[in-house]
């Protein structure tokens, strides 16, 4: 599942990417929720990332959730990480890109709502704090008694003032 997938070449390049990976309904079958779908293309679901309403009707649960500069415009991450979960398989994994802001300062702003608090310098990107951000989220969510999370990875790039962090999510009660 690709959040805010902007067009048709992110989610060609994700099924490339993902080909037969996966068991079950999708095996490298790669879908987009976006607030457009400009291109008609019939992989992408309009929708919001905080509800995911429409996704969750369809009844596909996912292994991959992949968000490259998303997650920092929604006005209610909660409401994303809680209905996140529904959609999930019982194993799956988060692949998420935000921006480092490079400003320990850093305020939100009308396109940029959401300041994630680890994401305001490099060194704010550890993984103490990005486990911190997603114990919060999912605490925030009421739904910490039915995952477990491990951050796979995490890493920096000051060249173009992105952080990314891989993480495996593992629902209790699937």
């Amino acid at each position: 599942l690709s959040i805010g997938c902007r067009s048709f070449h992110e989610l060609n390049f994700l099924e490339y990417l993902f080909e037969g990976v996966g068991e079950g309904g999708n095996n490298g079958k790669v879908y987009g929720v976006d607030l457009f779908n400009a291109f008609n293309d019939p992989r992408v679901t309009v929708d919001d990332a905080e509800q995911l309403k429409s996704v969750k009707d369809t009844g596909r649960l996912f292994d991959v959730v992949y968000s490259n500069n998303n997650l920092e415009h929604l006005m209610d991450p909660v409401s994303h990480f809680r209905n996140l979960v529904d959609v999930l398989k019982k194993e799956a994994y988060l692949v998420y890109v935000l921006p480092c802001w490079r400003d320990e300062n850093a305020k939100p702003t009308l396109g940029h709502p959401n300041v994630i608090h680890c994401t305001k310098t490099y060194e704010s990107f550890s993984r103490e704090n990005i486990n911190g951000f997603l114990s919060e989220m999912f605490d925030l969510a009421n739904v910490s008694s039915e995952v477990q999370f491990d951050l796979l990875h995490h890493e920096s790039d000051e060249v173009n003032a992105f952080c990314y962090f891989v993480a495996k999510i593992t629902k209790c009660n699937s």
